[in-house]
């Protein structure tokens, strides 16, 4: 397995120097980091792959056993190409973002000096996974062409993605293994209403549903807002190519997060649809705050009120139980993790011992670095996209000025599906990095008869 990974990534870091030199522009950055994160193997499961579920592997954002994944090394290998061929954005000044980023890249290291636990080794894997990402937004990407970059490239990665889906439908994943090696979570969820749902490349199936959704948005997008300078029918079709190959893949969730953002982009020129969704977004932190506490056993719940049984009744009459797995899976570490809830463990696997770990990311950092270091990562992450929605309120974002609008819709969803699994959307970071504010052009004004 070692072999095939590093001569694909030799081969991707080959070809990515080739046109990185060649064009010296942010569209030949993004392409080397989407076409990483999509194509390259996940990297070296550090754990035999058995017959048993591989509950013990975690999503690559947070370390485990092995730094060598593509998680750690595209954001790297970007990074170098950038400071090698791309100018360097002049007019970032540090923000409040930055400075959480920081902090949350560092916890582990300040962990280990002042705890005793953990691994000076993880700062370095949060400092590629995380920082690289940052980096690369804040100081090569945040200006309208990098934005149009990144938009651009995720509409076209709709493409990669409906070949993968449509490959794979029929016969279950199976490009995996057929290019690399045995995949521990192939056969996860592969099952669906209507044939198989498609794996590719990524960590998780899950993780194929939400880039899709994400493609077929920023393709939706695109279209409306190209048809205003260029009539040219080529965005359509690549929006219908994405929206197919998100309906293909059969994610529910991500189909459900991909029409809630195209809910908030149609109705964002209301007047009250900014209150609706900060009341929203309260209400989500109160039911994740809710269900974190244990104040209200919500097993009991569900298991011993008429309102409990019907909810799970609904999603079993649907075919929606892995969310109850998902709850689950949350509730048998919750006493393990109200023990270090403040700071963490400093521990990446401090569900091991309960032969289980939660499903989502959100808990998953809650656990290792505690509320501080869940709070300094979700900081940094929503600054730019919160912001840009505000700056947006009341205004038709279907036009090229509302490029910040539909970047920030896009963290939202990567967002909220990192609340539920722990193989995130990666650009993620990158794109809540590019859209944090810009300061305003300094124009010297004259005064009056000189």
């Amino acid at each position: 397995m070692i072999d095939i990974f590093l001569l694909s990534f030799a081969v991707h870091a080959l070809a990515s120097l080739v046109i990185c030199a060649r064009y010296r522009n942010q569209g030949a950055l993004v392409f080397t980091l989407l076409s990483g994160w999509l194509l390259l193997p996940v990297g070296l499961w550090a754990e035999p792959i058995g017959d048993g579920f591989p509950w013990w592997i975690s999503g690559a954002v947070l370390p485990s056993e092995t730094l060598l994944k593509k998680a750690t090394l595209v954001p790297a290998l970007g990074l170098l190409l950038a400071v090698l061929f791309l100018r360097r954005q002049r007019e970032i000044r540090p923000s409040l973002a930055d400075f959480t980023m920081l902090g949350f890249c560092l916890l582990p290291l300040v962990h280990m000096i002042f705890f005793g636990q953990g691994r000076a080794l993880d700062s370095a894997y949060l400092a590629m996974v995380w920082g690289a990402s940052w980096l690369l937004g804040r100081l090569y990407l945040n200006d309208e062409a990098g934005k149009q970059a990144i938009i651009a490239g995720l509409a076209l990665s709709g493409l990669a993605i409906a070949a993968i889906t449509l490959l794979e439908a029929r016969s279950g994943p199976w490009l995996y293994q057929f290019v690399y090696a045995p995949h521990p979570f192939a056969e996860d969820g592969a099952d669906r209403y209507i044939g198989h749902r498609g794996l590719g490349f990524m960590e998780h199936g899950n993780q194929l549903g939400v880039w899709a959704a994400a493609a077929a948005f920023a393709a939706i997008w695109q279209s409306f807002a190209s048809a205003q300078v260029n009539r040219s029918p080529i965005a359509k079709i690549l929006a219908l190519i994405s929206l197919f190959s998100l309906l293909i893949s059969q994610s529910v969730g991500a189909v459900l997060l991909f029409l809630l953002a195209l809910f908030l982009a149609v109705c964002w020129s209301w007047r009250l649809i900014w209150p609706a969704f900060l009341l929203t977004g309260f209400c989500a932190i109160a039911m994740l705050a809710t269900h974190l506490s244990g104040i209200i056993d919500l097993r009991w719940v569900a298991y011993h009120t008429a309102f409990g049984r019907d909810v799970m009744d609904l999603f079993q009459a649907i075919g929606r139980t892995s969310f109850l797995w998902r709850f689950a899976q949350d509730m048998k570490s919750l006493e393990t993790l109200h023990e270090t809830l403040l700071f963490g463990s400093g521990l990446w696997d401090w569900w091991r011992p309960n032969e289980s770990r939660p499903w989502g990311l959100w808990m998953l950092i809650l656990g290792y670095v505690g509320v501080l270091g869940l709070s300094l990562a979700w900081i940094s992450v929503l600054t730019g996209p919160l912001g840009t929605l505000h700056r947006s309120r009341g205004q038709s974002v279907w036009q090229p000025s509302g490029i910040g609008f539909a970047l920030a819709l896009l963290v939202l969803i990567g967002i909220a599906d990192a609340q539920l699994n722990a193989f995130v959307f990666q650009p993620m970071i990158l794109i809540a990095a590019a859209i944090v504010q810009r300061p305003p052009n300094q124009m010297q004004v004259s005064a009056p008869g000189h």
